[in-house]
């Protein structure tokens, strides 16, 4: 995809915008992204899908700037909210529907301390808290493409855990490139 050269770390709302321009690539049809102000940055969320060519459409009654629903030329559209939940939601053509909890790179002061690491047990465990059924046909991790979380995204797809549940690693690198891991199931 490479939308956008991201030259510092990979925050989670341009791997939030990079995740849904990948949903919209793949043919998700209703794709819906939660973006809040705690995160680092969330006008990088609108800026990326901007600059891969959508224009929004700003949510009515809200005062951010990064929600509301965007819009390309060939009919995709991606309705970012700003509320608790899982983070991307979609549903494609065939009645699929794509669940997922994301989560950016930590500061390098933040990586020295571990926080990828915490950030990736988190985002597992608020992943199989919000699932409910009926269980969604893809569930997945999102995470920023650094050495120590693909080394452990490897790991976990071999963990029987992992396996049963169904859940795949969707990562995402430095120029919005996606790589996504199948679990095993």
């Amino acid at each position: 995809m490479g939308v956008l050269i991201n030259t510092k770390r990979i925050k989670e709302p341009f791997l939030k915008a990079c995740v849904a321009l990948w949903l919209g690539e793949r043919g998700g049809k209703e794709i819906q992204v939660s973006v809040d102000g705690a995160e680092p940055d969330p006008d990088e969320f609108r800026r990326t899908l901007e600059e891969a060519g959508y224009t929004r459409e700003p949510r009515k009654g809200s005062s951010v700037d990064w929600t509301g629903i965007y819009r390309n030329d060939q009919g995709i559209e991606i309705t970012t909210i700003s509320m608790p939940g899982l983070d991307i939601e979609a549903t494609f053509p065939d009645g699929r529907r794509f669940l997922a909890e994301a989560k950016g790179e930590p500061t390098p002061k933040g990586f020295k301390a571990g926080t990828d690491l915490t950030a990736l047990y988190t985002c597992l465990g608020q992943l199989i808290f919000c699932l409910q059924d009926p269980l969604p046909e893809e569930r997945a991790l999102c995470l920023p493409v650094t050495d120590r979380i693909v080394g452990y995204v490897h790991r976990m797809l071999e963990n029987p855990m992992v396996i049963n549940l169904g859940i795949d690693f969707v990562l995402v690198d430095h120029e919005g490139n996606i790589d996504h891991k199948k679990s095993n199931r």
